[in-house]
């Protein structure tokens, strides 16, 4: 069963100040790792449906599309809105953003495992804040299963005990 599409609209405002809609758009999931080449079954999908590149952001900017584009997952001034679909029995390799997730699953069963091995199971309608940590996803059921994120920048986290700085860990690595 091939990923559902997403219909996305944003609004903005006409040159005389009015509110107007300016994108009424339907996105299917482009594959994770090749955003611009449609998920196929079985892979990981990403529908990136909106990013904005300063903070704060201007709403003077004509909208810029980040659908079907490579995007990073986050960085230092941009916040971004996606969708990840997990492919039945799967596992996003363990990795460590600067930034503060947050996180609803709205198809399936995905389970959040932390670097010391705890694991949360995360429902439909259920919530995660994930603040910096490195972190794995799984989906471990026969069922596809989706979730949406709006991820936003922040600091490197200070440990407490030793000062160090954690840094990024790109996924896999």
């Amino acid at each position: 069963m091939a990923y559902p599409s997403f219909r996305r609209v944003v609004t903005g405002h006409s040159s005389s100040g009015r509110a107007i809609i300016t994108n009424d758009d339907t996105l299917y999931p482009g594959d994770f790792f090749v955003p611009s080449e449609r998920a196929q079954e079985g892979a990981f999908g990403a529908t990136f449906l909106f990013r904005t590149t300063a903070a704060p952001e201007s709403n003077n900017a004509p909208f810029e599309d980040p659908a079907n584009k490579s995007q990073p997952i986050s960085e230092a001034v941009s916040s971004n809105w996606r969708i990840i679909d997990f492919p039945p029995n799967s596992t996003a390799p363990f990795h460590r953003t600067l930034s503060v997730d947050f996180g609803v699953v709205i198809k399936g069963e995905v389970v959040i495992e932390l670097e010391d091995g705890v694991e949360t199971v995360l429902k439909e309608q259920d919530g995660v804040v994930q603040r910096g940590t490195v972190h794995a996803w799984h989906n471990r059921t026969a069922e596809n299963a989706r979730m949406i994120f709006v991820i936003l920048p922040a600091e490197p986290v200070k440990v407490e005990e030793t000062g160090e700085i954690l840094k990024e860990r790109q996924i896999g690595e």
